[in-house]
């Protein structure tokens, strides 16, 4: 029922070893502990949402979010490079420069 897609790359050479899978978000990316979200995350307890709303990236969760240690609003709007957390998941976006 989503539009957003995953690549799961195997045997590409790119210029980050660490790059395994490659999201293309459409209106949303689901993040939960189920396997019917694009990325599977066993430590929340409900699903996260992160969506794209007036050029921003924004994220819905039950479970307070953090933004460098700062609580951020229900609906947060999420920053490049800062860590967010979000209970027992932590992650940075990052632009990727072309």
């Amino acid at each position: 029922a989503s539009t957003t897609a995953m690549l799961i790359l195997s045997g590409a050479r790119l210029g980050r070893a660490d790059i395994r899978h490659i999201i293309l978000m459409d209106r949303d990316i689901l993040i939960g502990p189920s396997g019917g979200n694009h990325i599977l995350a066993e430590s929340l307890d409900e699903t996260v949402t992160i969506y794209a709303q007036n050029d921003r990236l924004l994220c819905k969760a039950a479970q307070k979010v953090l933004i460098d240690e700062k609580p951020a609003g229900p609906s947060a709007s999420l920053v490049v490079d800062k860590q967010i957390r979000i209970g027992r998941l932590s992650f940075v976006l990052t632009k990727v420069k072309a």
